[in-house]
């Protein structure tokens, strides 16, 4: 087996490593392809997510905390 280095794109991560990455479910990860609200490249019948995009999502849903 290849490690993430040897793989030609070491960004792409498959949907279990994309929901691990956001600490979600891999429904859920399905649920926001379907509503447009993340990115996914499609490889053959196989959905990839690059870190970078999962990365962007988590800043864009960033939220200040509130001052006590």
């Amino acid at each position: 087996m290849k490690t993430v280095e040897q793989l030609p794109f070491p960004e792409l991560l498959d949907i279990t490593e994309a929901a691990e990455f956001l600490c979600t479910s891999i429904r859920h990860m399905r649920r926001l392809v379907a509503e447009d609200k993340l990115s996914v490249v499609k490889i053959g019948g196989k959905l990839r997510f690059d870190r970078a995009d999962l990365q962007k999502f988590i800043d864009d849903h960033r939220r200040p905390g509130r001052a006590r």
